[in-house]
């Protein structure tokens, strides 16, 4: 018998074509318009947000045909590419969610996730890449991982001929793997489909001398987690490289999260709405297992250590996985967190709106004899949207602003609960 899909919290699967290239924001619009928009009208229809019920999670799978080419290519490499194209998505889902009035992401609404899947875009899959499996977590994962996971209740997949092959691997491997489906099935129409001939060319100069992470780390407040975290953890997560089978180096692969302590907060605007720093935690970490961990059900994958020692970094949720990757949470009590206490971190990700404290951080490495971190940046989300012919103006426009920071601002999600008049939180 089958396994029973795990549908709590109530989750959704859909299978997009694989993305554009280049990935630009003008051609993720073209081509997932349609279906995202279909697809996030009917959840948010069908699923009513309450500050006591689970969100329904949305998991978007996209394929990055380039993220297929080489699997053993240094994320580095491909870090630039890949948060362009994580970036489109997540902001399209923001504009239409804010321009349509849906709940979609803000603060409780539809849990939005951007699932990275090695594609290859003509649908035809390497060699052994239909046996991917194993313990292996990571942050890109094949069709085959995604078939054999069974958490979702509904699979979704879209009306065109590659959202067509998608759909069908992915059925036709999880009946493979575990002999039938116990999920709905069903489509949504498609986009605009285009082919672009530089895509082919982007490897051919290789990536010989390019840097390889099996340490990186990236800090924030993560706040009523939104996309614009969600933009920054997955990258993060994306930047852990991946030892080869025939490393003999192989061992504990580590991200580090600082997560800015409660002391540190009490001059943020509505601070009493913040959460918790256990909350916030708990809320990066469920996101991360979320588009990193497809294992069948009832697999047990991960250990918890929680440590509290006295001084600065001494706080940390530790959490160990399988094929050796480990988490740490730690409570940050400065600008500089463990980049300053801890040499074995390589990376550090960040925003625009922090590079200058990338800057300093190296500036301090320096000082106290470490090397400096490679320093990887995300875009920051915005809403404007050029390509639209109807562009609103005036009031239309500034309410739409508003629902899109809504979606991505702690500030104005901590507002907005003010204004609904909700309990306080604890800090």
């Amino acid at each position: 018998m089958p396994p029973t899909p795990s549908v709590s919290p109530p989750s959704t699967l859909v299978l997009l074509p694989p993305a554009r290239y280049p990935p630009t924001y003008t051609s993720f619009k073209a081509a997932f318009h349609a279906p995202l928009l279909t697809l996030l009208r009917s959840l948010s229809a069908a699923h009513s947000p309450s500050p006591s019920n689970e969100r329904h999670i949305l998991d978007i799978a996209l394929p990055i045909p380039l993220l297929s080419k080489d699997r053993s290519a240094p994320r580095a490499a491909l870090f630039d590419v890949t948060q362009k194209a994580v970036a489109s998505l997540y902001k399209l889902v923001a504009i239409i969610s804010a321009r349509d009035g849906l709940n979609a992401e803000g603060d409780e609404g539809i849990d939005v996730r951007v699932v990275l899947v090695a594609w290859p875009r003509d649908g035809r899959m390497a060699d052994g890449e239909e046996d991917e499996s194993g313990d292996e977590v990571d942050v890109l994962v094949g069709v085959k991982k995604l078939a054999q996971c069974w958490r979702w209740g509904e699979v979704v997949g879209v009306e065109n001929e590659e959202g067509e092959q998608i759909l069908r691997s992915f059925l036709r491997l999880a009946q493979e793997v575990s002999g039938g489906a116990r999920f709905e099935v069903r489509k949504v129409r498609g986009g605009i489909v285009q082919v672009n001939a530089e895509e082919a060319r982007f490897l051919q100069n290789g990536y010989e001398g390019v840097r390889r992470h099996y340490s990186v780390i990236n800090g924030g407040t993560f706040d009523h987690l939104h996309i614009g975290h969600k933009l920054l953890l997955t990258m993060t997560a994306f930047v852990l490289d991946r030892y080869g089978k025939s490393s003999l180096d192989a061992g504990t692969r580590f991200i580090t999260i600082g997560i800015t302590g409660a002391d540190q907060l009490k001059n943020k605007k509505y601070a009493e709405f913040l959460e918790s720093w256990s909350e916030r935690q708990k809320a990066v970490h469920s996101f991360l297992r979320g588009i990193m961990c497809f294992d069948p059900p009832g697999k047990q994958n991960e250990e918890v250590e929680e440590r509290n020692n006295p001084g600065p970094n001494g706080h940390v949720v530790e959490v160990r996985m399988t094929d050796g990757v480990a988490i740490r949470y730690t409570e940050i009590w400065d600008p500089y967190g463990p980049t300053i206490t801890d040499a074995s971190i390589t990376a550090l990700v960040l925003s625009e709106e922090t590079r200058k404290g990338g800057h300093a951080v190296n500036e301090k490495r320096k000082e106290i004899g470490f090397e400096p971190l490679d320093i990887f940046e995300v875009d920051v989300l915005d809403a404007e949207d050029k390509d639209d012919s109807n562009q609103e103006e005036g009031e239309q426009a500034d309410s739409v602003e508003k629902q899109f920071l809504q979606k991505l601002s702690s500030t104005e999600l901590r507002k907005a609960r003010r204004e609904r008049g909700e309990d306080k939180s604890n800090v």
